[in-house]
């Protein structure tokens, strides 16, 4: 009876949940295609439906379909159900075609899908098979990638935004690859290294997938690759170094029976080396002529203000002096300004708090310095009237902005003291001769308090013994440190495991996030620095060959090696083909227990 009960209050609770859930019928598509180009229509709802009617799509070219599939979770409690019908259509012409709705019934009642529009481009030229390639058998697939080569229809470019500018002045760079094949895979990627220049990387969009982009009157499929704002750091003549890429693509080959003329025809895999062409650009001096004395490097646009965080106090106490610079310019680079407060006032380091965003317009935001002053005489005093100067890239000449005179109320302390000599109002003005500033009095008198000699006293040994014990102490940890900058690969090394863990830790949580390209951009990266730092091969130098030899002298399974490639096979594929989807979580699950195993393996 008690199982009964338990089952009915299950089955009602389960009821509940799929009432309770509100029905969504929703049609997807890519906004863009080529024509001739094969995408995925596909209409999903979450509920339990029957009797699906299709949309009018005589424009298309039907490869698959309807096709149905569906999925029911539950988790903690909450029952979930889709039903998914989806097509492989592709083009026939360029233009714009609208795809109606589409019904289906849930229940006692009809419900219909969102419309869509899909521009179509036009067609991009597929490569032919070459006649001296081996035919394939008849439904078989050519993987083996061709030796290494180039390609007139794969090539990156490095786009500046400018070729002249001044010391400090901002540089957007660009690097974008463009290809003829509608797929591409990594198998080495190598970022140029900006000598000469400051460099910050620019956050890339998170759809950093295959385009249709025309350019030099074709269409191309292109995607960035990475995107860096550049502040020259010398005059003269600067190169921006090439960015090199060795590509995985896939071409077709002539289809050798009726099943690969269904299926598109059989493929095989080229692998082509790319590389941009420097870039050189022309880095302007500032100008001798009118240079402020105080300019210490500021090249942008700039506003400029400053406030105290109190005006009233005493001697002894601390007040804030804040000076704020916001606009655009190279704000990282910016320095504290030198100011002279009166003598009386205790200026202390500035501390740095910055808001600053990179991005397309360069680098922009607010660098904020804050000093602490501690006044240790009453009086009135004036903060001020400080300046501060810039090399404005709008006008291509120095400004100076004069920051206003801001008073300050000192009132009398218990311990008033003051400079001799201050051209300015105190309370209290006493000879620096008579007295010995921020010394207590009676700690003074205190020393002479104890008449017992020093000589051969326990100050005496310990002041004997402290010095030699603090020099080998010292001799050690320089050892120590010479021993840890010559073994800097050992380091790296032991660290690797927990370091790979950090990064796949912060790969969960985008994973939590559902933020599908950087979550396997992170995978990667992560599996990438845990191989180069646990296998002491410098990044440049690794790639897939490299690490599957390595670890086989490593005497690592290979079927831990195949399961690695994979993984990264899978990551490269995700970010860089439309509409991949590798299954994160499983792939999140098996980087994990890779890098453990392997790490292992390694240790033991």
């Amino acid at each position: 009876m008690k199982r009964l009960i338990l089952a009915c209050i299950g089955l009602i609770s389960l009821i509940s949940g799929v009432q309770g859930q509100e029905i969504s019928f929703k049609a997807s598509a890519p906004a863009k295609v080529a024509a001739g180009e094969r995408f995925k229509l596909s209409f999903t709802i979450n509920a339990n439906a029957s009797g699906f009617t299709p949309p009018d799509l005589s424009e298309f070219d039907l490869y698959g379909g309807p096709n149905q599939s569906s999925s029911v979770q539950m988790i903690n409690g909450s029952f979930t159900q889709s039903m998914t019908y989806y097509y492989v259509l592709a083009a026939r012409k360029k233009g714009k075609i609208k795809i109606g709705p589409a019904y289906t019934r849930v229940g006692n009642g009809k419900i219909g899908s969102n419309e869509l529009l899909i521009e179509v481009v036009d067609a991009l030229p597929q490569q032919q098979a070459k006649q001296s390639q081996p035919a394939a058998q008849p439904g078989a697939t050519i993987n083996q990638p061709s030796a290494t080569g180039s390609s007139d229809k794969l090539f990156i470019r490095a786009i500046v935004n400018k070729t002249k500018v001044s010391l400090g002045e901002a540089i957007n760079v660009t690097y974008k690859i463009y290809s003829k094949y509608g797929q591409i895979n990594f198998s080495d990627l190598k970022f140029p290294t900006f000598n000469g220049f400051f460099s910050e990387e620019i956050p890339m969009n998170k759809n950093d997938k295959l385009e249709v982009e025309q350019f030099n009157g074709e269409n191309w499929y292109a995607a960035e690759l990475k995107k860096s704002v550049l502040f020259p750091q010398k005059s003269g003549k600067l190169e921006i170094p090439p960015l090199e890429a060795t590509c995985l693509v896939r071409e077709r080959v002539a289809a050798q029976s009726f099943f690969d003329q269904f299926f598109g025809g059989s493929v095989r895999d080229i692998e082509i080396k790319v590389k941009s062409q420097a870039q050189q650009v022309t880095v302007e001096p500032h100008p001798a002529a009118g240079k402020p004395a105080d300019f210490s490097g500021a090249v942008g646009k700039f506003e400029v203000e400053s406030s105290v965080d109190k005006t009233d106090l005493k001697a002894g106490d601390a007040l804030t002096y804040r000076l704020k610079i916001s606009g655009s310019g190279n704000l990282k680079l910016l320095e504290a300004p030198t100011l002279k407060f009166p003598p009386e006032f205790e200026a202390y380091d500035p501390q740095i708090k910055d808001n600053i965003r990179i991005g397309e317009g360069g680098m922009n935001g607010t660098r904020e310095f804050e000093i602490l002053l501690i006044p240790r005489a009453g009086g009135k005093y004036l903060l001020g009237p400080f300046t501060w100067s810039f090399f404005s890239t709008a006008s291509d000449k120095y400004e100076s902005v004069t920051l206003p005179v801001i008073e300050v109320n000192v009132a009398k302390g218990a311990n008033d003291q003051a400079v001799a000599g201050r051209a300015g109002q105190s309370t209290s003005v006493k000879a620096i001769s008579t007295d010995i500033r921020f010394i207590k009095p009676e700690l003074g008198q205190s020393l002479h308090k104890n008449d017992k000699p020093f000589f051969l006293s326990p100050l005496f040994y310990t002041f004997s013994v402290v010095p030699p014990l603090g020099l080998i102490l010292l001799l050690l940890l320089r050892k120590r440190n010479n021993n840890l900058m010559a073994n800097q690969g050992l380091y790296k090394s032991r660290e690797a495991g927990s370091m790979a863990k950090k990064r796949l830790k912060h790969a969960g949580e985008l994973l939590a996030k559902n933020d599908q390209n950087a979550f396997y951009d992170e995978v990667f990266r992560a599996l990438y620095g845990y191989l180069s730092d646990r296998l002491q091969i410098p990044g440049a130098s690794l790639n897939k060959e490299v690490i599957a030899n390595t670890l086989r002298t490593k005497n690592i399974e290979e079927t831990d090696i195949e399961e690695l490639e994979r993984i990264l096979q899978s990551c490269e594929f995700a970010r860089f083909a439309p509409g991949a989807d590798s299954g994160m979580q499983n792939l999140y699950t098996d980087a994990e227990k890779l890098i453990t195993k392997i790490d292992k393996s390694l240790k033991s």
